[in-house]
Formats: structure tokens, sequence, C-alpha cells
């Protein structure tokens, strides 16, 4: 910290961070950029050495224009100083910034912030000191705040440290939780390598460069910004300032053209907007009630940190997009984020993900852009659509390109059978990646939800459905049937169970009868969600459906709509499962011959998955039709072999197969044990999953063939 009214600092690795810092800034100001974490803002000053201006935080001072304020960003750059309360650097920083924040002239406690950059974040920083400062923005009020930090212990302990260094800042005068809570959502901590021989965060400032400067200069990037850094420096020197209108008059701007980089951020804004979108078809809540999934999602965040790759996993309807939805709301708030349908990546080349999407920018463009971003995040959803496409050169172009960022994470979400596959398929190596399994709902989180949905109680005693009910999707699709229906559910199987969430849903059968709209609505459901699931696109046009249908299913949420092509996606998977399942049962009842039958459901990839779930669903109720597929499968050279294959993994998978190893024991043994030998390699081969620590390469068995096999044999 400078003496009040000095400007000079001291040489040495410090200062030399300090200046690359503001040169980040500077090169932002230049290509008129903007900070993150405001919505629509510009940079329009910078000063440095602000205690002449009255200010104790004395490094940078960056002020940002928004259509809604003006924020004032006072920071502090430091390289290694431990944010610890035995620090004395650190209790200077806090006093500063407390003496700055408690100023009413000098600080808007609503729109302004305090920043910390580090040239590193420690593990322990970044799980529990930034997230503080997240969690500390995420409440609305400082008894939820102090609520959600109490029931971690070490987070608890790093938010008295704070207690302890406000109050030593405040005269030794106790501070509220209130007062606490309220200075701490001010507060931010930022990581930039610009003092490692190979920084990540100096490339993507040369990508900006390149990406903005001027086709007339000959002045290469590096020397660019080279240039900006000299000025910075001798701003920090002089205790200067530079606005958005001076710093147009300055030599270093005739490096620039700004209409070059203007349309990449359009484009950059269609992107927000339509990873916005995404993320608003997420249903987050039951009924408008939130789930507290507060550890699990500690755990993601932890991950995101020390993994270039999380797995986010679980069954279907777990939740897994929805807490990563409320991780970007809250904790990553301010990173800079794509989000991503699986289906996207369903083309040659990386560029076309992005020419689908009406924008001409590159992957490595997006992130210069984010450049003054500390966390930079790619979020894949349904990453099990991976699978499914048959083209793995975007994805493969993506991950070929992270590997030069390592600042860049991705987050998948996948259902819990696709994880060795995605891992195997794509060669990801132990240690590369982070594993969180998304655990079902327990007895106390289902009981809470019932005490506010009494209409829940008959399903929730339903032994027969209680399993799908742990899934917060299937409770949600519960409610809402249920809430338009006054039929008998206290005994309902599973397939009656799921007949009902359709008919309610889907058909609004018990709501809207005239015009024959339950089977309007059902057709055309089937037909966006079978196209899209054959084209592999994230949105389709149906086509032969009627329109008022496709209406009332967008007004009801089941579909949701492109709206600048009018094309549509099914908005819940699981309703979009059981429209996959509902088109194999008619393919079979139009085609009962088994040869007729596969020959006429067709190969895409998204087919044989709906396969493969209409096989799961009726060995549940119906093995016999299963078990005459496979005689069938089995006795026949006129049937592709991947289809038997299909029909015994389902079968292994299932609960229970027992009456498999009855049906079919002669088969088993004839031929030298032919079919039996075939068997075991599917057993030991798909009959497997992923555990979910990252450190561990090892595979849980799945489904009862396992024990059965055994038996048998």
């Amino acid at each position: 910290m400078s003496e009040k009214g000095s400007v000079s600092q001291k040489g040495g690795k410090g200062t030399n961070f300090e200046q690359w810092v503001a040169t980040a800034f500077l090169t932002t100001l230049l290509v008129d950029g903007s900070v993150p974490g405001i919505p629509e803002n510009r940079i329009s000053e910078i000063a440095f050495q602000t205690t002449n201006r009255g200010y104790e935080t004395d490094d940078l001072l960056v002020v940002a224009q928004s259509d809604r304020a003006t924020h004032r960003l006072l920071i502090q750059c430091k390289i290694t100083q431990s944010l610890a309360l035995k620090n004395e650097k650190f209790q200077e920083v806090i006093k500063a910034f407390w003496v700055d924040y408690n100023s009413p002239q000098r600080f808007d406690k609503d729109n302004d912030s305090l920043l910390i950059i580090k040239e590193h974040i420690t593990a322990d920083e970044h799980n529990h000191v930034k997230v503080l400062f997240d969690w500390a923005r995420a409440h609305n009020t400082y008894e939820d705040f102090i609520l959600e930090v109490e029931r971690v212990q070490v987070k608890s302990k790093r938010l008295d440290l704070f207690r302890e260094v406000v109050k030593k800042a405040n005269s030794d005068k106790d501070v509220s939780d209130e007062q606490i809570w309220s200075f701490l959502r001010c507060l931010d901590l930022l990581e930039y390598d610009f003092l490692h021989e190979t920084s990540v965060d100096r490339t993507h400032f040369l990508n900006l460069v390149h990406l903005s400067k001027n086709r007339v200069t000959n002045e290469s990037e590096t020397g660019i910004l080279s240039s900006i850094y000299d000025y910075a420096s001798s701003l920090d020197m002089n205790g200067g300032s530079v606005t958005k209108e001076s710093i147009r008059q300055h030599e270093l701007f005739l490096f620039f053209d700004p209409s070059r980089v203007a349309p990449h951020f359009e484009d950059l804004k269609k992107l927000e907007e339509d990873s916005r979108t995404i993320l608003g078809h997420i249903e987050d809540t039951i009924g408008g009630i939130h789930i507290d999934r507060s550890t699990v999602r500690d755990t993601i965040v932890e991950a995101v940190g020390e993994s270039q790759l999380t797995i986010v996993t679980g069954r279907p309807g777990a939740g897994k997009s929805a807490i990563v939805k409320e991780i970007l709301s809250t904790t990553l708030e301010k990173a800079g984020t794509l989000v991503f349908r699986a289906d996207q990546f369903n083309v040659t080349h990386l560029a076309h993900v992005f020419k689908e999407l009406g924008v001409s920018i590159s992957l490595k463009e997006v992130f210069a852009l984010f450049s003054l971003n500390s966390e930079k995040i790619i979020v894949i959803d349904s990453a099990e659509k991976l699978l499914e496409g048959g083209r793995e050169e975007a994805f493969e172009q993506l991950l070929s390109f992270i590997k030069n960022y390592p600042d860049i994470k991705i987050i998948a979400t996948t259902r819990s059978y696709a994880v060795d596959l995605i891992i195997r398929r794509f060669k990801f190596l132990v240690g590369d990646f982070s594993i969180i399994d998304i655990p079902v709902l327990s007895t106390t989180e289902i009981n809470s939800i019932v005490d506010k949905f009494p209409q829940l109680r008959a399903f929730t005693t339903n032994r027969n459905i209680r399993n799908l009910l742990e899934s917060p999707a299937y409770m949600s699709l519960a409610l809402s049937a249920v809430n338009g229906s006054t039929q008998d559910i206290e005994n309902i199987t599973r397939k009656e169970f799921n007949q009902f969430l359709w008919d309610s849903l889907v058909k609004d059968y018990y709501t809207k009868v005239a015009k024959g709209l339950p089977a309007k609505r059902e057709d055309a459901f089937m037909e966006v969600a079978v196209s899209r699931a054959k084209a592999l696109r994230l949105f389709v046009k149906p086509s032969g459906v009627d329109e008022e249908a496709l209406s009332e299913l967008v007004a009801d949420g089941i579909i949701h709509t492109d709206k600048t092509s009018r094309q549509y996606a099914p908005t819940h998977d699981i309703l979009e499962d059981w429209a996959l399942i509902r088109y194999v049962e008619r393919i079979l009842s139009e085609y009962p011959r088994t040869v007729e039958f596969f020959a006429k459901l067709g190969t895409e990839p998204a087919i044989r998955r709906a396969f493969r779930l209409w096989v799961e669903a009726e060995l549940l109720d119906n093995n016999s039709v299963i078990y005459n597929l496979v005689k069938d499968s089995l006795s026949t050279n006129e049937i592709e072999n991947y289809w038997a294959d299909e029909l015994l993994i389902a079968i292994f998978r299932s609960e229970d197969c027992h009456q498999f190893f009855v049906e079919f024991s002669d088969v088993l043994v004839k031929d030298e044990h032919k079919e039996l030998v075939r068997c075991i390699h599917l057993i030991r081969t798909a009959c497997k999953e992923r555990g979910s620590d990252k450190n561990l390469n090892i595979l849980v068995p799945v489904g009862s063939g396992w024990l059965e096999m055994l038996a048998f044999i």
C-alpha cells in the first residue's frame, strides 16, 4: 500500500505484475471492451495510484458505464501474499477496502466492486475464500448467507477470519453480520498468470489484439502489447489516468480498429443469449420450491477448480443440469460462459457449430473477448448424445483447443450409463477429469416436498413408483400432472404412472378434449421428438402436425421453440424418452414379425437408444415380448447381430434377469457354449460403469446379469 499522496512505487516483481494487470484493463479499454460480471457495460476510465483522489485502495481504479449505473472497480494487485489473518499485507488491503467501502463519495455499495487480483490463487483460496464472496452475492439476506456459511466448518472459519480482519480495520469495533455480508458482496478474487513464461492470460490478450488490430499497422501483436505495457507503466509511475476519449488521441490507438472487433462482440452477445436460452429451459425447482443441494454443489465447484473436465452424472431426472444452472448463476456468475447441448456438436467441424448458431466467430476469438474473465467455462449438456451422432470431429477439435488453454474448463452433464463410454471414446486419462454423481432425493427431502404439496403423498406412498420420485424431474412432472387430474394413483404400476404423466402433460387428456386436441398434441410431440432424435439436431421443424397443438405444447412448456426459425425441441428429456419408446411400440404394432420390425425400425444411433429404452421399459411389465425377440434374433441370420446385443445388454442390466437363464438355458449350452460365451462378453464389457472417484480407474458392476451368470455357471 502507498502512503497518502504518494504515486510512486518501488520496482520489482510486484510492480511488474501490477502493471501487467493494468495492461489487461488498458487493452480492454482500447478495444471498447467490458469488465466481467456487469451486464452490458464498457470501460470508460482507468486511473493509477489513486491516493491523490482520496482513495485508500491505491493500485488501480477502473470505471465502467452500463445502462444501469456507473461502476467503479477498486483493485489491489498481490502476487503471493496469503489471505490470512496474520499477514500484514492482507490486513492492509482489507483496511483500505473497508475505508473506501464506507465512503459514500468514493464508493457505491450497490454498483461498485473491490477486487484482489493475484498471480496465483491456491485451492484453499478458490474453494473457501472466493466462494465466500460468491455466496455473499448469491444470497439476498445476511441471515441466509450466515446459514449457508455455517453449515461448512472450513468456510465458517474463513468468515471468522474476515470478521477479525474487518474488526481490526474498524478500529477494533465489532462489525455486525449484516455489515460483513454487505462488505463481502462487494469483494472478489481474481487470478492472472501474466508472470509465467507460458502465460495463458497473456496469450488471450495477444489474441484480442490480433482480433482488433488495424490492418494498416505492421507492428506485431507482441510489440503492440509491449507498447501498452510501457504506457501502463508510465501512467502507474506518474499516477496518471486515461479515459475512453483520451485514449483515442494517444498513438497507441493507431494500432487498433474497433470496427474490426465490434461484430465479434455482437457474435459473443448472441452466444451468451443462446446460452441463457438453454439454461432458461432447465427446470430447477419443484412447483417453485428450490431443493437445497449445497453439498454436491460445493463438490462440483471444487472439482471445476481442480480439473479441466468435470463430468456431472446421475440417473435420468436427477437434476444434473439444474445444479449446473445454479452454479452458473451463483458461484460462477462472473465467469465467461458458453452453454451448448451435445446435439450441437453433431457436425464435421467445430466452426460449423458456430455457423449453425448464426455467428462467424471462432472459439479462440470467443475466449479472446473473455480475456478479462479469470474463469472461463464451457458447458456441454446431455453429453451422452455425443455417442449418438457418429461425428466426433467437432467435439474432438474442442478438446484439442482447450489443451492449449488450461484456464478453460468444461462441465459436462451426462447420464450414468454413458460416463465410461465417453471416457473411452474420447480417450480421457484418469486424473484429467473429475466425476461428480448427483444423488437422488433423500427421504427427508421427499417428505419436505410432500409437506408443501400434500397432493403428492399418494404418489410417494406407492411402492411401485416411489423410487421414480427420488428424481426431482419425476417429482416435478407428477406435481404438474396431479394438479389437473383426479385419477386414483395410490396403487398404479410404474407403466400406468408413466401413462398417466403422458396423458396429463403431453396429451392434456383430462382438461382439453375439444377438437381432438389430445391426439393432435401427442402426434405433434412425437413428431418433434422422433425427428429431432433422427436428425441429431437441437431443433427441428416438424411436418404434418397441427399448428394449434404445437402452440398448446409450447404454452404448457412441453416443447420450446427457436423463435428465429420456428423450430422446436422437447423441454423434458424424460418425456422425450417416452416419445421414442412409443415410436418403437408403434413400429412393432405395425410390423409384428421380428425381421420386418427391425428392418423398419431404423439404424440411427438415437433410434437404437430408443430401442434400449423400450426394452428396459418392457422388461418391467412384459418380458415375454422381449424374450420372443431374443429367440428370433438368435435363430436367424436376417437380423443384424447388434440388435440381439442390444436386447441382451438391456436384459443383463435390468433389475432381475433370472427368467432369461431359465428360458434360454438350452441355447446357452449348445454349440460348445457359443451363446454363453457371447453373453459373458457382453456382461463384462457393457454391464459396468465407472465409479465417482476420479483417482480410481475402477468400473463397478451394473445390473443383475453378473450374479445370475455366476449362478448359472
